[in-house]
Protein backbone atom coordinates (compact mmCIF):
# COMPACT_ATOMS: atom_id res chain seq x y z
CA UNK A 1 0.00 0.00 0.00
CA UNK A 2 1.33 3.40 -0.97
CA UNK A 3 0.81 6.37 1.26
CA UNK A 4 1.34 9.90 0.01
CA UNK A 5 2.03 13.02 2.00
CA UNK A 6 1.78 16.17 -0.09
CA UNK A 7 4.37 18.79 0.77
CA UNK A 8 4.40 22.14 -0.95
CA UNK A 9 7.27 24.58 -1.06
CA UNK A 10 5.27 27.24 -2.86
CA UNK A 11 4.16 30.04 -0.60
CA UNK A 12 1.87 32.94 -1.52
CA UNK A 13 3.26 36.30 -2.57
CA UNK A 14 1.71 37.98 0.46
CA UNK A 15 4.23 37.83 3.34
CA UNK A 16 1.42 37.88 5.94
CA UNK A 17 -0.19 34.73 4.51
CA UNK A 18 3.22 33.10 4.21
CA UNK A 19 3.99 33.87 7.88
CA UNK A 20 0.59 32.49 8.90
CA UNK A 21 1.22 29.22 7.06
CA UNK A 22 4.75 28.93 8.47
CA UNK A 23 3.54 29.62 12.02
CA UNK A 24 0.80 27.02 11.59
CA UNK A 25 3.35 24.40 10.49
CA UNK A 26 5.49 25.00 13.57
CA UNK A 27 4.32 22.93 16.50
CA UNK A 28 6.60 24.64 19.02
CA UNK A 29 5.61 28.25 18.35
CA UNK A 30 4.98 30.20 21.57
CA UNK A 31 1.53 31.69 22.07
CA UNK A 32 2.70 35.31 22.05
CA UNK A 33 4.57 34.83 18.77
CA UNK A 34 1.53 33.18 17.20
CA UNK A 35 -0.68 36.05 18.37
CA UNK A 36 1.69 38.54 16.73
CA UNK A 37 1.38 36.64 13.43
CA UNK A 38 -2.41 36.49 13.73
CA UNK A 39 -2.64 40.23 14.41
CA UNK A 40 -0.83 40.85 11.13
CA UNK A 41 -3.81 39.39 9.25
CA UNK A 42 -5.17 42.94 9.11
CA UNK A 43 -2.47 43.69 6.54
CA UNK A 44 -3.39 40.75 4.33
CA UNK A 45 -4.09 41.50 0.68
CA UNK A 46 -7.86 41.10 0.11
CA UNK A 47 -7.50 39.36 -3.25
CA UNK A 48 -4.92 36.88 -1.98
CA UNK A 49 -6.97 36.34 1.18
CA UNK A 50 -9.89 35.34 -1.04
CA UNK A 51 -7.66 33.19 -3.26
CA UNK A 52 -6.31 31.25 -0.26
CA UNK A 53 -9.53 31.43 1.76
CA UNK A 54 -10.20 27.67 2.12
CA UNK A 55 -6.69 27.06 3.46
CA UNK A 56 -6.75 30.14 5.68
CA UNK A 57 -10.11 29.14 7.17
CA UNK A 58 -8.84 25.62 7.84
CA UNK A 59 -5.69 26.96 9.52
CA UNK A 60 -7.62 29.44 11.67
CA UNK A 61 -10.25 26.90 12.72
CA UNK A 62 -7.56 24.42 13.71
CA UNK A 63 -5.74 27.08 15.70
CA UNK A 64 -9.00 27.99 17.45
CA UNK A 65 -9.62 24.47 18.70
CA UNK A 66 -6.07 23.15 19.08
CA UNK A 67 -4.57 25.94 21.17
CA UNK A 68 -5.30 26.42 24.86
CA UNK A 69 -7.37 29.52 25.63
CA UNK A 70 -5.31 30.04 28.79
CA UNK A 71 -2.10 30.40 26.78
CA UNK A 72 -0.35 33.80 26.97
CA UNK A 73 -1.94 36.17 24.47
CA UNK A 74 -4.90 33.81 23.90
CA UNK A 75 -4.12 32.59 20.35
CA UNK A 76 -7.56 30.94 20.09
CA UNK A 77 -9.28 34.28 20.46
CA UNK A 78 -6.88 35.96 18.00
CA UNK A 79 -7.51 33.16 15.49
CA UNK A 80 -11.25 33.83 15.81
CA UNK A 81 -10.70 37.57 15.26
CA UNK A 82 -8.54 36.82 12.20
CA UNK A 83 -11.25 34.50 10.82
CA UNK A 84 -13.86 37.26 11.15
CA UNK A 85 -11.47 39.69 9.47
CA UNK A 86 -10.85 37.37 6.50
CA UNK A 87 -14.58 36.77 6.08
CA UNK A 88 -15.18 40.52 6.21
CA UNK A 89 -12.62 41.05 3.42
CA UNK A 90 -14.53 38.50 1.34
CA UNK A 91 -17.91 40.15 1.96
CA UNK A 92 -16.50 43.58 1.13
CA UNK A 93 -15.03 42.21 -2.09
CA UNK A 94 -18.41 40.77 -3.07
CA UNK A 95 -20.05 44.15 -2.43
CA UNK A 96 -17.82 45.94 -4.94
CA UNK A 97 -19.69 46.93 -8.10
CA UNK A 98 -18.82 44.84 -11.09
CA UNK A 99 -18.46 46.36 -14.53
CA UNK A 100 -20.41 44.27 -16.99
CA UNK A 101 -20.31 44.67 -20.69
CA UNK A 102 -23.19 43.97 -22.99
CA UNK A 103 -23.04 40.59 -24.63
CA UNK A 104 -24.59 40.05 -28.02
CA UNK A 105 -26.08 36.70 -28.94
CA UNK A 106 -23.33 35.97 -31.49
CA UNK A 107 -20.26 36.79 -29.40
CA UNK A 108 -19.21 38.06 -26.01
Amino acid sequence: MLKYNLLSTIYPEDPVITQLFQAYCRTDIPGKELVAVLKQCREMSPLLAIQYMPIIIQVLLELMVARDSKEPGNPSQEAFKALILVLHKYVRHLALPRVRRACSSTRC
